[in-house]
């Protein structure tokens, strides 16, 4: 099924450039920064356990009704409270 146009279906960083001319490294590695994000949801889950509240659903089913399996189960949709 075809996605809604402005939809990205990826993204690949690739920091060769700003390596080689800035001499820039990033600050941890990508497992670190990976270890670290998934920390942060699990310490903060007031933060984002709204997000799965019915209300939240109720967008989804409107902003990607017809798009059948591919419907994302999460939304960034603002708080509608």
């Amino acid at each position: 099924m075809p996605d809604r146009p402005g939809h990205v279906q990826r993204h690949a960083v690739d920091s060769a450039k700003i390596r080689s001319k800035l001499h820039w490294k990033p600050p941890q590695s990508f497992a670190d920064g990976l270890t670290e994000t998934v920390r942060w949801f699990r310490e903060h889950e007031s933060w984002w356990k709204p997000i799965k509240s019915a209300s939240f659903k109720k967008y989804d089913e409107v902003q990607y009704r017809g798009l059948g399996e591919t419907t994302p189960s999460y939304s960034l949709a603002p708080n509608p409270t």
